[in-house]
C-alpha cells in the first residue's frame, strides 16, 4: 500500500501518472519506454499477454464481494 496524490483530478490520468512514477521509482522508466516506443519484441509479447486478460467487475453487497457479470451473452 501506499499514499499518494496525483496531480490530476478523475479523469486526468491519474492510473497513468501513478503508474509512470512506479516505473521510474523501479529504475527502469527509460527501458520501458523505449521498448514501447521500438514496439520491441519483449512489448509485443506483454501486449499479446495484457489481451489475454479478461477484466472482472465486483460490487460489494451485505459486506460480501459479488461478482458482476456486465456481459450477459458471453
Amino acid at each position: 500500500m501506499a499514499d499518494y496524490l496525483t496531480a490530476g483530478e478523475g479523469g486526468q490520468y491519474a492510473v497513468r501518472e501513478a503508474c509512470e512514477l512506479l516505473t521510474g521509482l523501479n529504475g527502469n522508466f527509460d527501458q520501458v519506454i523505449r521498448q514501447r516506443t521500438h514496439y520491441s519484441v519483449e512489448y509485443k509479447n506483454y501486449i499479446t499477454q495484457r489481451r489475454l486478460v479478461k477484466t472482472r467487475f465486483f460490487t460489494v453487497k451485505e459486506n460480501v464481494v459479488e461478482a458482476v457479470d456486465l456481459d450477459p451473452i458471453n
